[in-house]
């Protein structure tokens, strides 16, 4: 297509630096859409509005969106009250259970509140810049079409968590760079990237059993000591865990919203009795993005082999294959907003992007065609919405 053709003499650090450069004037037009308050990227909601703080954070709507709480917890990770530094935590053990991108962000501005704001908002640029080098790099160990990459980073759900305040963009990073590790066999490198992945967003978990299930039953031989360090993952999951219980009284995981149910029940749910209801701009939106979800699928699901030579394309198919059993028992919670299920489904869109672009090289036209679509779109969005 075009867009490939023009793409394709740029070397990899342009591409690089173009991304950059791009992030970095989409976030800079979102900001002056916003009265050029940083605060307003939390989008902190009345509701969960309370005194105290350094920052005045401005109030956006009723009931506010995630970015609202990883900011709370930016302002001091170590004030862990429910009520403090000017909002309500909803769920305390639930909302420290994704540590790491708060706490980054508070090192950043080296614990100084009125910084924050600005050091949420440069993390994730920072961390989508990052995951753009690290694709570009997995691209050279895989002989993989580069120029096609370049979606990944800017997929619909990793932009609104830019404009948004959200882990994903971080995740995602660190998600690739434990790929790429493991496909180096840097296991060490691996495993400490990993374990940060899952305090930054839990669901990574299903990657990295997927990693430990291909190295342990399907790659033809015994395994050996070293399927060990492919625990450590889960281990560290369940040693942050075990310390929400005893800092909030119960773990991240029980205190989670119930996002679950029986197979097909959200779908079906979500289908027949809330899109009916919905304005014919909304179901406009959640048709375009259904769209794109649909043809990620149809072409990916033609690529899966969970028994191959090649162990990364056995870690995609079953990784792949576990995030579409996870996908069909989501609530109907998730799949009535498109700014939910495009979160909750990034690391399954990744996988999706990685197996089409392993097996033919380049994506297919109407797969281009829409995921420039719903790209192009999710940027204007995130310019004209709160």
């Amino acid at each position: 297509m075009y867009f490939a053709e023009r793409l394709k003499g740029l070397s990899s650090k342009n591409l690089l630096i173009s991304l950059f450069l791009f992030l970095v004037l989409v976030t800079t037009i979102r900001f002056s859409i916003l009265g050029f308050d940083p605060t307003k990227f939390m989008v902190h909601g009345e509701r969960f509005s309370v005194e105290g703080g350094e920052v005045d954070i401005a109030i956006v709507d009723e009931g506010g969106y995630d970015g609202q709480y990883f900011g709370r917890i930016a302002f001091d990770p170590f004030d862990i009250k429910q009520e403090s530094l000017g909002v309500k935590l909803d769920r305390p053990a639930y909302r420290y259970q994704r540590i790491l991108y708060p706490f980054l962000s508070w090192a950043l501005a080296f614990g100084h509140s009125p910084l924050v704001p600005y050091t949420l908002i440069l993390v994730n640029i920072l961390s989508l810049t990052v995951l753009g080098f690290l694709l570009f790099k997995l691209s050279e160990n895989l002989t993989l079409n580069r120029i096609f990459l370049i979606f990944v980073p800017l997929t619909p759900g990793l932009i609104m968590a830019l404009g948004r305040d959200l882990s994903e963009p971080l995740a995602a990073a660190l998600l690739v760079g434990a790929l790429l590790s493991f496909l180096n066999s840097k296991y060490v490198l691996y495993v400490l990237l990993a374990a940060l992945c899952v305090l930054c967003r839990e669901t990574t978990l299903v990657f990295f059993g997927a990693i430990g299930l291909a190295y342990t039953f399907f790659r033809g031989k015994k395994p050996g000591p070293e399927i060990l360090l492919f625990l450590i993952p889960l281990f560290t999951y369940g040693v942050w865990q075990w310390i929400l219980l005893k800092l909030f009284g119960e773990t991240g995981f029980s205190a989670s919203p119930k996002n679950f149910g029986i197979p097909f029940a959200g779908m079906a749910s979500y289908l027949f009795e809330i899109l009916p209801s919905m304005s014919k701009k909304e179901v406009v939106l959640q048709a375009v993005y259904s769209l794109w979800l649909a043809i990620l699928a149809f072409y990916s699901v033609k690529t899966l082999k969970v028994r191959s030579h090649d162990i990364f394309l056995q870690v995609l198919s079953i990784s792949w294959i576990l995030w579409a059993g996870i996908a069909v028992c989501f609530s109907a919670l998730i799949w009535e907003d498109d700014w939910s299920y495009c979160r909750v489904l990034i690391d399954w869109i990744i996988c999706s992007y990685l197996l089409i672009l392993l097996k033919t090289q380049k994506l297919p036209h109407i797969l281009t065609l829409v995921s420039l679509m719903v790209c192009a779109g999710t940027i204007l969005r995130i310019m004209v919405k709160v």
